[in-house]
């Protein structure tokens, strides 16, 4: 991350049945203005599928944002992750990679 935009980002996934909603949150220390891209990647034996979303979001300092909602339908022998990319004007961008909660 970079150190002069102090960014937390983190996955919520839905505890209803399958599919899960997954909800990637960002939270900054101070009022950022953020591009961002969401990838989901699945993988089972029957070969890959990709999901993305993007946009532009302001996140209000200290204020918990979503930046979407994927639906994702999964078994528990695929592998499935998801990364977020975020780029904040005169930063330099972040990736974080998470694998896929259970819904």
């Amino acid at each position: 991350m970079n150190a002069d935009i102090p960014l937390q980002v983190w996955l919520e996934a839905s505890a209803s049945p399958p599919p899960a909603i997954i909800t990637p949150y960002v939270r900054s220390a101070t009022d950022t203005r953020l591009r961002y891209r969401i990838d989901a990647f699945r993988e089972d034996q029957n070969g890959r599928a990709t999901l993305r979303q993007s946009g532009q979001t302001m996140v209000p300092a200290g204020q918990a944002t979503a930046l979407g909602h994927l639906q994702l339908s999964r078994t528990p022998n695929d592998h499935c992750e998801i990364v977020v990319w975020l780029l904040a004007s005169n930063a330099t961008p972040v990736e974080m990679r998470f694998a896929c909660p259970d819904g």
